[in-house]
């Protein structure tokens, strides 16, 4: 699978993750697949407050009542939610075991690493079908 992401949408994840520094922050992909073909758009992504308990430096959660009400907004748009980002304070771009443990397989996973308050680079994943683990996407910047 293929992740297609414009150069602004990563500035703003980029934004969005330096802002957030040193806690975890979270949001949507928004954009455009038929469910068929192995490339998927990215058009824009969307904040999400980190509703986790306990510590927002190495965790995060997004509220269900966030994803129905922007399914629903979505409804008749002809966009969907493609996935997820979200950032790794002074770690790795790479899902965690808590990411694995909180995945559905069919969405991509953008994890943003953060180094000191600087974005350092971004990964993309999707969950494997048996849950078994998380596969690299191909994260195409353009």
């Amino acid at each position: 699978m293929t992740l297609l992401l414009p150069r602004a949408i990563l500035r703003e994840i980029r934004q969005h993750v330096e802002d957030g520094y040193p806690n975890e922050v979270c949001g949507f992909l928004i954009g455009d697949w038929d469910g068929k073909g192995s490339e998927r758009a990215a058009k824009r992504v969307r904040r999400a407050p980190n509703t986790v308990e306990g510590s927002k430096r190495t965790r995060f959660v997004i509220h269900p009542r966030e994803l129905i009400a922007l399914e629903d907004e979505l409804e008749g748009s002809g966009q969907q939610i493609l996935g997820f980002y979200h950032s790794h304070p002074d770690y790795p771009a790479a899902p965690s075991r808590f990411d694995e443990e909180h995945a559905w397989p069919w969405y991509s996973y953008i994890v943003a690493s953060v180094v000191n308050g600087k974005f350092g680079h971004a990964t993309s994943w999707i969950l494997r079908e048996d849950r078994s683990t998380f596969d690299e996407e191909t994260l195409v910047v353009k």
